[in-house]
């Protein structure tokens, strides 16, 4: 039997943190203090026996739940978080149980804390009661209040970030309503243990729930009424992924929940089925949400890699030229890693013979494996390394015309090469996180003969999807 009353609290993962550190400056009293800071105690509302409590903290700037916190059957709760701003709210869920209906409760207040400070016997009710009433007496004061919308659009390679919205389905029963919060926090405890492997991924949740109090904050603190120099900059993650939460009722009182894991595109990466059952409905979604944490750490993003090129072949007896376009998928390797290969052949365009008694005939262009690697650098640019796994080269046959008078007639001289990437670099550069390219150029010549190439090669980051 899972116990309710746990203390426990999520520490924020290295890829949350990262993803904080870009969107919440610090404000001035955080240099006074170092470490985490303590934000606790009491939901303020009654706490129905047998309820669940759950607390989360949610970045303002970016919209990422940067920890959470398993609340006693008192509603009293501990949250260790760095410097920065936050939305803090507080789930109370009581499951339906025979002719007892569930119920859901919520409470949300703000919190700046500062690096090591400690806010401690703190009423979120009272706490978001007074606040409100603060802000609109403010508001009231100024009537042409403009709203603060922009992101900054910062990308994050090697994370995957994930939103739970509300759940749909489950009759008259509102406590569904509040799965989706329990079920987050359960699903950020299993996906903490993501491996570092060929398939595993970092993972945030981002918040969705509560992003109306948040854009009320932010909004607000654009007013004449906030020391400019507190503003927090709104910088909300986009979600890769979105699980799609569908209750369905059963006879005697259990659920089944079904919970699609889908992306930016609306499409599948996974589902599974569950069954909730009344008489144990908290530990059947701890068991259904450490499946989804498992299942959300095989998911990583992957990028494509275009080589363009066109390419010229100037050799003693033959000319030809060519274009060539192919296309890999690179997977997540490793920890800030991507790697793909592909295959890739020369699309002849043109050829001819520079001697007056010959033919160029019969164009044959080989198929080369190929290959691309992405590897996250500390500035955040990715380098993009790629390369030849074989012959690439384009060849054709030169057919001698005997002379007049000749009775014999040779074969035609076959395997003359006209083009390839043979010399073409840089074979790696940096692009941005979010994609771009570099273009490549070179060949083998020697006074004027040989072979030349030149083009591009661009790398787009595409949805998420499952490991290699």
């Amino acid at each position: 039997m899972r116990l309710r009353p746990s203390t426990r609290t999520l520490a924020l993962s290295a890829s949350a943190a990262a993803l904080l550190g870009c969107a919440v400056a610090a404000s001035p009293a955080a240099a006074a203090g170092t470490g985490p800071g303590t934000f606790a105690g009491t939901l303020g509302i009654t706490v129905p026996k047998g309820a669940n409590v759950d607390v989360r903290a949610i970045d303002r700037a970016s919209g990422v739940v940067a920890g959470t916190a398993r609340g006693s059957k008192t509603g009293a709760f501990s949250l260790s978080l760095p410097a920065g701003s936050y939305q803090v709210v507080g789930t109370v869920v009581k499951a339906a149980k025979g002719k007892s209906k569930g119920s859901v409760q919520t409470v949300s207040a703000g919190v700046t804390l500062a690096a090591g400070q400690r806010r401690k016997k703190v009423d979120v009710k009272t706490a978001k009661t007074a606040k409100a009433k603060k802000k609109t007496k403010k508001k009231a004061a100024k009537k042409a209040q403009r709203e603060y919308a922009q992101e900054l659009g910062q990308v994050t390679p090697g994370s995957v970030a994930v939103a739970i919205p509300d759940f749909s389905g489950g009759g008259s029963d509102p406590s569904v309503k509040g799965w989706n919060e329990l079920m987050m926090i359960d699903a950020m405890h299993a996906s903490e243990a993501c491996p570092d492997s060929a398939t595993g991924s970092d993972v945030v949740y981002v918040e969705t729930d509560r992003r109306a109090d948040i854009e009320q904050e932010l909004a607000f603190q654009q007013s004449q009424y906030v020391d400019p120099s507190t503003r927090i900059t709104r910088n909300f993650i986009v979600p890769d992924v979105t699980v799609v939460g569908t209750v369905t009722e059963l006879p005697g009182g259990d659920r089944s929940l079904t919970v699609d894991i889908r992306d930016q595109n609306g499409q599948s990466l996974g589902s599974s089925t569950s069954t909730v059952h009344e008489s144990s409905a908290f530990d059947d979604l701890e068991s259904a949400a450490t499946k989804l944490g498992q299942d959300l750490c095989t998911l990583g993003t992957t990028y494509e890699v275009d080589l363009d090129a066109t390419g010229s072949g100037n050799l003693s007896t033959h000319t030809g030229t060519g274009t060539l376009h192919a296309q890999l998928i690179a997977r997540r390797t490793g920890q800030g890693t991507w790697a793909g290969s592909g295959q890739l052949q020369w699309s002849v365009t043109g050829y001819g013979s520079l001697l007056p008694n010959a033919v160029a005939l019969n164009p044959v262009a080989a198929v080369s494996p190929w290959h691309a690697a992405l590897a996250l650098q500390p500035d955040g640019q990715l380098l993009v390394s790629w390369g030849l796994d074989g012959s690439d080269l384009a060849t054709l046959s030169l057919d001698v015309i005997p002379d007049p008078g000749d009775t014999y007639d040779p074969p035609p001289i076959p395997g003359l090469a006209f083009l390839s990437l043979i010399g073409a670099g840089p074979p790696q550069s940096t692009v941005p996180a979010g994609g771009g390219g570099f273009p490549i150029s070179g060949g083998v010549l020697t006074n004027g003969k040989g072979f030349s190439s030149n083009g591009t090669v661009t790398v787009k980051r595409l949805g998420t999807a499952k490991g290699a």
